[in-house]
């Protein structure tokens, strides 16, 4: 199990054949922050990797509630749970300045 985590993370960091590959803007001692250019779009999506002194547990708890998103989330005007079977979320969110998204959020 503790190489099988490893193994996924590095799987999911190789970019996808027809995706962009992410660009490193940013690093420092707690955060390195990575943009890239959406096909067709006008803006770019970023990502931003860095460790959280939490046990898992409790990073755990604050995804699964839902609820709470709001605390948490940069300029949610709103949040709802649509579905939540098997261990799958898909939760809908507005954002004040972005408009609407639904994400899909599985708990292993």
């Amino acid at each position: 199990m503790r190489l099988l985590l490893p193994l996924v993370l590095t799987l999911l960091s190789i970019p996808a054949l027809g995706q962009v590959a992410w660009e490193q803007v940013k690093s420092d001692s707690n955060v390195t922050v990575y943009t890239r250019q959406e096909p067709g779009r006008a803006y770019k999506s970023f990502k931003a990797v860095g460790l959280v002194p939490a046990a898992p547990e409790d990073l755990l708890h604050i995804l699964e509630d839902v609820n709470s998103y709001n605390k948490w989330f940069a300029f949610p005007k709103s949040v709802r749970l649509l579905n939540n079977q098997n261990n799958k979320k898909h939760v809908y969110m507005e954002n004040a300045s972005l408009g609407r998204s639904v994400m899909k959020i599985w708990f292993l």
